[in-house]
Order: C-alpha cells, then sequence, then structure tokens
C-alpha cells in the first residue's frame, strides 16, 4: 500500500530517528514522537517532512491527545512505526519494584497506548501497517536484563495475537527484533550496525516478506 503519512515513536535517537529520516527521504510525511522534546527539535530540521510531537508514551491520556493531533493535522495515519523505548541494564537484585514497573510502563504499556489510539482509525479506513519494534531479547533473555527482556517478550506475544486478531482485515501488523546494536540505547560496544540489524533482524508479518526498509 501508498505510504503517505506515518508516525514514528523513539523518533528522537537511534533506530527511530533512522527510520523517520527514511521515510521523509521517500517523500512520506511524518510525525516524529518522542519525550526527548530537543534532540526532536534537531531531527525537525533535517526535512520539511518531518513535524514533531513530544509524548510521554507510557501516559494513555497524552498518547490519545497526541494521535488526535496528530491525524488532526496531518489526516489519516498510513504506517505506525513504533521504536519507543528504554533499556537499563542490572541484575534483579539491585532494580527496585518502581524502576521495572517504569519500564513495563514505556516499553509494553507504550506499545498497548499506541495501538489501541490507532487501530480505530485504521479499522475505519480497512487499511494500514502497524510496526512494533519487539526485540530478540524477548525471547533469548540476557543477564542483568531482566526487566528489559521481560518487557520485549510481552511486546512480541502481543504482536503476534494483534496479527492474528486482524489477519482478516486489511491491516498489516509486523515486528522488528533487533539484536545487541550500535545506537544511543545499545551503547558504542553493540554487535552490529543499524543497516546490519536491518538485514538480519527476525521478522514476524501477516503476509511473509522481508522488511528492509522502515
Amino acid at each position: 500500500m501508498e505510504i503517505k503519512n506515518a508516525i514514528v515513536t523513539g523518533a528522537a535517537s537511534g533506530m527511530g530517528r533512522i527510520s523517520a529520516k527514511r521515510l521523509a527521504a521517500d517523500g512520506v510525511r511524518v510525525a516524529a514522537v518522542d519525550i526527548n522534546e530537543e534532540n526532536l527539535n534537531q531531527l525537525r530540521q533535517e526535512s520539511n517532512n518531518i513535524s514533531i510531537f513530544p509524548c510521554d508514551l507510557s501516559d494513555s491520556s497524552a498518547v490519545k491527545s497526541m494521535m488526535d493531533e496528530v491525524k488532526s493535522q496531518m489526516g489519516p495515519i498510513d504506517r505506525v512505526t513504533h521504536a519507543g523505548a528504554v533499556m537499563p541494564m542490572g541484575k534483579v537484585k539491585d532494580l527496585d519494584a518502581t524502576s521495572i514497573n517504569n519500564l513495563m510502563r514505556i516499553n509494553y504499556e507504550g506499545t498497548v497506548n499506541m495501538v489501541s489510539n490507532i487501530l480505530p482509525s485504521m479499522l475505519e479506513n480497512n487499511k494500514g501497517q502497524i510496526i512494533l519494534f519487539g526485540s530478540i531479547a524477548g525471547t533469548c533473555p540476557l543477564e542483568n536484563m531482566s526487566a528489559y527482556c521481560a518487557s520485549k517478550a510481552a511486546v512480541n506475544n502481543v504482536m503476534v495475537s494483534i496479527s492474528e486478531d486482524l489477519k482478516s482485515k486489511n491491516i498489516t501488523v509486523s515486528s522488528f527484533h533487533p539484536g545487541w546494536v550500535r545506537t544511543d540505547m545499545g551503547g558504542p560496544n553493540a554487535l552490529i550496525s543499524v543497516d546490519e540489524s536491518i538485514n538480519l533482524s527476525l521478522i514476524h508479518i501477516s503476509e511473509p516478506t522481508r522488511l528492509l526498509s522502515i
């Protein structure tokens, strides 16, 4: 399907930023979403096709308001690329319940907030694409990353369920499973570059394909 308008979360840095820039370079109007307003303002300077919408994805009311504003300014949204997440490291004994719950609110509840707010309009228009950033860490738990791995396991599995729920609709739901990637979140010692991750990632999509450009 033709992509005219897209929302990209986590757009202030890392793979979300790269996704937003690639779409904008292809002529897509992009709503770049992140809590980091300073970095969003820098991103906006790179393309006339990018508009910015600062938002805390863990706040369901804020996400609804943001989504309403995006649709008001841009019209129907054809694609959502949801890359917004955090990745604190630490052993279970060193993480308190507050920090773990906050991570789950951002990584998992943020996903739920985005999907639940975009689905009604996509169902009404009977078209759309939803790309969720899961992680290989959600299927292969790693030391010092228990909370992050748990949050991404939730994202990986909710994507499969949503895809099944929508398989009779003209809405594609897919997940992008990066490995340890050299981004602001992954750090400079990560094993692979962004381009390598895009080319090698595991993809689950309702129509079998290989997602090379996000």
